[in-house]
């Protein structure tokens, strides 16, 4: 590894909601999943945190992608998909 490289971690709201999935959005931030707390969370490149919650607090999101829509889809233990328009 390179002597300039450095890893930043950072604490999402939640430190127990298992991040997992994560892309970037149309907005330019960070858009990732919260397994165990249902939620969708988002990190600005200033470094703002946010969260939203799902219609299904136990659905435990997992993959998450950018639609040729505009839209963050999510894809949901419960067998379902979800849609998220972020926003502008």
């Amino acid at each position: 590894m390179p002597s300039n490289t450095a890893v930043e971690e950072l604490r999402v709201s939640d430190h127990e909601a298992g991040p997992y999935g994560i892309v970037t959005g149309p907005d330019g931030a960070l858009w990732y999943t919260m397994v165990y707390a249902g939620r969708i969370g988002r990190i600005t490149r200033e470094g703002a945190i946010s969260r939203y919650e799902l219609p299904t607090p136990s659905s435990e999101p997992h993959g998450i992608t950018l639609g040729p829509d505009g839209a963050l889809w999510i894809a949901l233990e419960t067998g379902r998909l979800a849609r998220l328009r972020p926003p502008r």
